[in-house]
């Protein structure tokens, strides 16, 4: 028997990242409830068909009309979409148009709304969903919740509602244990040059003494073997904003800080850490690298390209980068003989710590007023919470005409995933970007280990020699050691009128212009000079700061 068809006007909106969602469109009259039945499980989800509407970032060549994972899906729920996707450029000011004039899509999806839009906005236009959630319309991301109480309270704001669903990283992912437990390399990961350390005999240091022995002998013992003196011990890009970005967390860490701005302590105080004087023991130790020609004398000007080139000359000793071969030119395989450093440890801080993201971004997806269904549209995005429906979301339908992938068996019997015909596995991306929203947005799911698809169905399933190598290091030296420094929380609407709109970008700008003066000897840093220095953060307001972060965190603890 034929279904019948269901026309609702209710939206899915994608956004950009710390952005609000909806579902619905239209002017602000109420929004007349579906009478669909949603099931709690299995597919379908409703018994008749509901058409809603997505207001979604439109980027690249993917459509969403056209995605065959969009498509696809539909078919499985009987849920459809109708679009509205304005360009990424100028998303922002449609989202905030809408909100502004209620006329809001009934679906938010992928979008980032920001924390402020759900304090000023939920429980009138965007709609509370932890009851959607408890009734049974999420059963995916109620196991995560219930077995990760901290994703929880992040995603919760200060009235006790939920109006917006995260992107999880992968160790919240319940059902794939193994990868669930896999610590993940980070952009301020330090590499060592592994022929320098083999040449001088040296073993990889695990304190600051033994890091600055290293790269004394690095300096002093021409570990490159071309005669000069041109060896550069320690270096890292410059970012336009954020000098010493990459190297300064990792550095901090040794000396017991988490950030430059809020962090916590193991008694729940929160503090500013450039305020510290453990952040004193940083700015001396940095200041003695650079001052002896051990630290970069370029590192708060040259760019992420200029450094690479210094790489490729064999020139450099440590350095930061995502992976190693992005700096040092070697090929991957060759690559791995060069280690990612231990966290370290110092007088300062003797048990040895890397500060890690919670891997919570909020904001992926809300339903708004206009949604005739919330059960169905919680329902529909619960699905990418579970491991079969990341990876769903990630690569798409199988199709085997045409498309991106499909089953195929291997000479040995294997059920394996292999590229299409027309596929070019070089380019497979570009393809991938017109089959899935999962391209460059913020989707809600949960992080599952990607699909490996393979250009041959005979292709050996085997991880190359760099993968292998990166699981091994971070698993050693990131796994055991990491600690978040700093939930995701939500301020309330009395906490950002305290704070303002200038008082933390104010803070960090100081913070870093003195980090970079002291650390270059352009300020001497005494008893004078630091005392001058907290003096002039007081006068900023760094103890209003601390103040609002701990009423934010004490709310987020209970």
């Amino acid at each position: 028997m034929k279904k019948s068809t269901v026309v609702l006007t209710c939206g899915v909106t994608l956004l950009t990242l710390g952005m609000l969602t909806a579902c619905g469109g239209g002017d602000k009259k109420e929004t007349a409830k579906s009478d669909v039945k949603v099931a709690k499980e299995g597919f379908p989800i409703v018994d008749k068909k509901l058409e809603l509407s997505m207001f979604a970032p439109a980027s690249g060549k993917g459509t969403f009309d056209k995605m065959p994972m969009m498509n696809d899906y539909a078919k499985k729920t009987d849920i459809s979409f109708k679009y509205t996707t304005p360009p990424a450029s100028d998303l922002s000011t449609k989202l905030n148009l809408a909100f502004a004039s209620g006329d809001l899509p009934g679906v938010v999806y992928a979008s980032g709304v920001t924390k402020p839009m759900e304090i000023q906005y939920g429980g009138s236009t965007l709609v509370a969903l932890e009851k959607y959630i408890e009734d049974g319309y999420a059963p995916n991301l109620k196991k995560i919740l219930d077995e990760f109480p901290n994703i929880r309270k992040s995603i919760t704001t200060p009235d006790g509602h939920i109006y917006s669903l995260p992107f999880l990283g992968a160790k919240y992912n319940t059902e794939d244990t193994d990868f669930a437990q896999k610590a993940n390399i980070s952009k301020g990961s330090v590499w060592y040059n592994g022929q320098w350390l083999k040449k001088l005999g040296l073993s990889e240091p695990k304190t600051v003494d033994e890091f600055y022995d290293m790269l004394v002998k690095f300096r002093d013992n021409d570990p490159n073997g071309n005669g000069k003196k041109d060896e550069i011990p320690l270096t890292t890009s410059a970012a336009d904003t954020d000098k010493l970005a990459s190297l300064r967390p990792w550095i901090m860490n040794a000396f017991g800080i988490s950030s430059q701005l809020q962090q916590v302590d193991d008694n729940g105080k929160v503090t500013v850490g450039a305020t510290q004087e453990n952040y004193r023991k940083y700015l001396e130790f940095m200041e003695k690298l650079y001052s002896e020609k051990l630290l970069d004398q370029e590192v708060f000007s040259q760019s992420d390209d200029q450094k690479k080139a210094k790489g490729a000359e064999n020139r450099l000793g440590a350095y930061t980068d995502w992976f190693s071969y992005f700096t040092s030119g070697k090929a991957p395989d060759v690559s791995i003989e060069d280690p990612m450093a231990y966290p370290l440890s110092s007088e300062a801080s003797p048990k040895a710590f890397m500060d890690v993201s919670d891997n919570i971004t909020t904001g992926a997806f809300a339903v708004s007023d206009k949604c005739p269904s919330p059960e169905a549209a919680v329902r529909w995005v619960d699905y990418f919470y579970s491991n079969e429906g990341s990876k769903f979301l990630n690569a798409g339908p199988e199709e085997k005409d045409g498309g991106y992938w499909h089953w195929d068996t291997n000479d040995k019997g294997d059920k394996v995933q292999v590229f299409n015909k027309d596929v070019d596995p070089t380019k497979s991306e570009e393809l991938r970007e017109t089959i899935t929203p999962d391209y460059g947005r913020v989707v809600p799911k949960v992080l599952a280990e990607a699909a490996i698809i393979l250009k041959d169905k005979n292709d050996p399933i085997v991880k190359d020699a760099f993968s292998k190598f990166i699981d091994e290091q971070a698993t050693e030296k990131i796994g055991p050691f990491e600690k978040v420094g700093w939930p995701t929380l939500y301020m309330s609407k009395k906490q950002q009128d305290e704070l303002g709109s200038s008082l933390q970008a104010d803070l960090l700008t100081y913070i870093q212009q003195m980090e970079a003066k002291f650390i270059s000897g352009k300020e001497k840093l005494d008893d004078a000079s630091w005392k001058e220095y907290n003096d002039k953060l007081n006068q900023i307001g760094v103890e209003k700061y601390a103040k609002v972060y701990q009423a934010a965190y004490d709310a987020w603890k209970k």
